[in-house]
């Protein structure tokens, strides 16, 4: 897809008229193949959750909720966070964290390849946003300013009384939600009906301090 031909014309369309509706859209990219997910739920996830709790929370981070997350009463959710995952390095710390010197290289490359994949629809998505607001002239600095982190969750431990995640709106600039084998993630829309998106799909979210950023510029102009 070209940016300004008549397809992202027409997919930008759809993008904003989700996003005015719901605030969130499903999204299908090609370049996140059945084969990569398998990598990343059935081989690196599962490394990744079997290693001991105290392994796990050296994942620390002085920003909240950037780090481990997890031993939550009465809350079935555990979840460590990789910061600036759609570069090598960044996996590579991550992954000597967790394994040591060595690291883990299938792991590294996996996530890796997954993080550059969602990193480049993120960008094409802010891009579809701020044409459709008239603000594309500040894509560059706004993607210059932003940092990426893969946040690897897994629901439903222990009991199956627990709850995973309280309702609640994300604060971050925008987020996508890779599901694997359980519908876990719903969505409100405006009528108040809760949608749950498919299980085969990308649900993108736009963030409040996304439309923050926009109405500070747009005043600015």
């Amino acid at each position: 897809m070209i940016t300004g031909d008549d397809k992202w014309a027409e997919i930008r369309a759809l993008v904003w008229a989700a996003v005015e509706i719901h605030g969130c859209f499903e999204a299908e990219y090609d370049k996140v193949t059945p084969k990569l997910r398998d990598a990343l739920f059935g081989k690196c996830m599962k490394e990744l959750f079997e290693l001991p709790s105290e392994i796990k929370m050296k994942n620390t981070s002085n920003k909240p909720y950037h780090g481990y997350i997890g031993n939550i009463p009465c809350r079935a959710y555990e979840s460590l966070n990789v910061d600036n995952a759609n570069e090598s390095e960044g996996v590579e710390e991550f992954s000597a964290l967790m394994w040591g010197d060595k690291g883990n290289p299938s792991f590294c490359n996996t996530i890796f390849t997954f993080s550059k994949h969602i990193a480049e629809l993120e960008q094409m998505v802010r891009r579809m946003i701020l044409e459709s607001l008239g603000m594309a002239k500040y894509y560059d600095e706004c993607i210059k300013s932003t940092a990426y982190g893969l946040r690897l969750s897994e629901y439903g431990i222990g009991s199956t009384n627990n709850i995973g995640m309280q309702s609640h709106r994300d604060s971050i600039i925008l987020a996508m939600v890779c599901q694997h084998g359980v519908e876990g993630l719903e969505v409100q829309a405006k009528d108040g009906r809760w949608l749950t998106p498919s299980l085969n799909s990308l649900t993108v979210i736009i963030g409040e301090a996304f439309w923050v950023c926009v109405l500070v510029t747009y005043y600015q102009l």
